[in-house]
């Protein structure tokens, strides 16, 4: 009780404009912090049956493969060059454009181009449009 009525009158001096409702959820605010501020609230669950397996390399290792084929696909449907199929590959993935350029060892405003490019091609405005562009294609696995 002590200590809350230190809280308080440290409040009042530190800040007497403030109103009493915002001291105490200030002073409450802080207690939390100082009570709970090392405890880990994201506890590992324990395995369940009905949970997914851990996704491994090989399975990200496929997911791209599938991502990829689909881009290739896609990518003759338009008539993309090797190029803006890789890039488009890179979007589909969420790549930036500087991570795209990096990744593929090219100048920002080269896959800047490249995207202009396939949106023409493909006859979209947007990296959303494209996408679901990419989505509905038949060829979809």
């Amino acid at each position: 009780m002590a200590t809350g009525l230190a809280v308080g009158r440290i409040t009042s001096i530190a800040a007497p404009d403030v109103e009493a409702p915002t001291a105490v959820a200030v002073a409450l605010l802080l207690a939390f912090i100082f009570l709970f501020g090392n405890r880990a609230f994201a506890y590992p669950r324990t395995s369940d049956k009905n949970d997914p397996a851990p996704t491994s390399s090989g399975d990200i290792g496929d997911i791209n493969d599938a991502i990829r084929d689909q881009c290739l696909a896609f990518g003759r449907l338009h008539n993309l060059t090797e190029a803006e199929c890789e890039t488009l590959f890179y979007l589909a993935k969420g790549f930036t454009i500087s991570r795209i350029a990096e990744k593929r060892i090219v100048s920002k405003n080269t896959i800047k181009s490249q995207i202009t490019s396939i949106y023409r091609k493909v006859g979209v405005h947007s990296k959303q449009g494209l996408l679901d562009a990419l989505e509905r294609n038949p060829s979809h696995m």
